[in-house]
């Protein structure tokens, strides 16, 4: 498998985890989702985006543990479709931002 598939991988949880801090540090500072419409929107947006890291990560875990049991041909379309995703959710968060920032 290839080694980007571990690094995705680690990078997803590193996200995670970084997002789980930055979630305490503001609850630290009194910056709860009942504070205001702003907070809980911001922690609507993020714990969405977590939840599309979540599957990703999930998924990527799955197809390493899965690897030997497919042909070359079955590892590729799983790969493949990965791939799909995490482009897909890609184009979504840029296209949210956008219309967050220009609207």
């Amino acid at each position: 498998m290839s080694p980007w598939i571990y690094s995705a991988t680690a990078l997803g949880v590193a996200f995670l985890a970084g997002q789980a801090m930055v979630w305490r540090l503001l609850q630290a500072h009194g910056l709860v989702m009942s504070t205001s419409a702003r907070v809980a929107f911001f922690y609507l947006l993020t714990g969405t985006h977590a939840i599309q890291i979540v599957i990703g990560v999930l998924v990527l875990i799955w197809i390493v543990a899965r690897q030997t049991k497919w042909t070359a041909a079955g590892r590729y379309i799983a790969v493949d479709l990965a791939t799909w995703y995490f482009s897909a959710m890609a184009a979504l968060w840029i296209v949210l931002f956008c219309f967050l920032v220009f609207a």
